[in-house]
């Protein structure tokens, strides 16, 4: 395994607790995010971060309730939300700066869109026609236990540089606090605890992919990817930028869908009521009417499964 290239001295352990403190401080009070971002850039100095790079033609998966039984006709409907119509603070954007969030698995969407009994909701699934570079945060043992996930801490470090052992401390205390920090629950209404998520997310977005990133230098961070919060970290969740968003991703196919039954612990029961799989070059959506359909998406603690084969086929698997 390659050494890392020269990085500056991290801060020592004191130093890192002291800047977590002021981290914590500003989370609960009305400080600015780019001041949170200084504080996580200082936070950060020296620390090793390998980047996963996702080729052309993975595949990512989103869904969308929407506000009345209509199905959208346009595909602007289904991806990057209109500025306009970003008005609260994300877990990794601020208002008026949308991001594409999606997952690398079809487990996650309905769950994070808390989809109820009669919502209507658009399942999509995209593939990356760039290559892309993300930055990644929530994965540590504590935060694991935490989500009482139920597989290993997943490793991005393989194939990439090796840690100095001398750096291990630092590395660990700083990336277990950015894995707690990001991947904390905010209830409805709190939204404003998302600041210091949003600050880890702008740290690492339009960073060129230099220095310990071996054989990514080509690239810059386009997105940020983090354990899904609502399935006990059982997969990926992404946010990806606008920009990338736009020019680097495809629709491969929707579902526009009714639940029937939703259970927070077991899965969805959803009717598919019409599915796309082109796009005209204007973005209008060509639905189909397929025959009648009623799936049933459930998922244990281990990992969530699709049961129905027609459904599947529609939306597709995850690499």
């Amino acid at each position: 395994m390659a050494s890392i290239p020269d990085l500056p001295p991290p801060p020592s352990l004191e130093e890192l607790q002291a800047i977590a403190k002021q981290i914590d401080k500003c989370a609960h009070s009305d400080t600015k995010i780019e001041e949170i971002t200084k504080l996580v850039a200082e936070f950060t100095i020296g620390h090793y971060f390998p980047f996963p790079r996702f080729p052309t033609g993975w595949n990512f998966y989103r869904a969308r309730t929407l506000p009345e039984p209509k199905r959208p006709e346009n595909i602007s409907e289904i991806g990057i939300p209109p500025r306009e119509f970003c008005r609260a603070f994300q877990r990794c954007n601020r208002p008026g700066l949308p991001m594409f969030y999606c997952s690398d698995h079809p487990s996650a969407p309905l769950q994070e869109v808390h989809a109820r009994v009669g919502d209507h909701v658009v399942l999509s699934r995209w593939t990356n026609t760039k290559p892309l570079l993300v930055a990644h945060t929530g994965y540590s043992e504590s935060t694991f236990r935490r989500l009482k996930a139920a597989r290993r801490v997943p490793d991005w470090t393989q194939g990439q540089a090796e840690l100095p052992e001398s750096h291990r401390p630092q590395h660990d205390f700083v990336n277990t606090y950015l894995s707690e920090l990001f991947s904390q629950e905010v209830p409805e209404g709190y939204e404003g605890l998302y600041k210091p998520s949003i600050a880890i997310t702008e740290r690492f977005i339009g960073v060129k992919g230099v220095g310990p990133l071996v054989g990514n230098d080509d690239l810059t961070i386009e997105g940020i990817m983090y354990p899904t919060v609502s399935l006990r970290a059982s997969c990926e969740n992404l946010a990806l930028t606008e920009e990338f968003a736009t020019a680097g991703l495809k629709l491969l196919e929707a579902c526009f869908v009714r639940i029937v039954e939703a259970d927070d612990r077991k899965g969805y029961t959803f009717d598919v009521l019409f599915f796309a799989k082109e796009v005209s070059q204007d973005g209008t959506l060509n639905w189909l009417l397929p025959r009648p359909l009623k799936s049933t998406w459930e998922y244990s603690q281990t990992f969530p499964t699709w049961f129905n084969n027609t459904v599947s086929d529609i939306l597709g698997k995850s690499k």
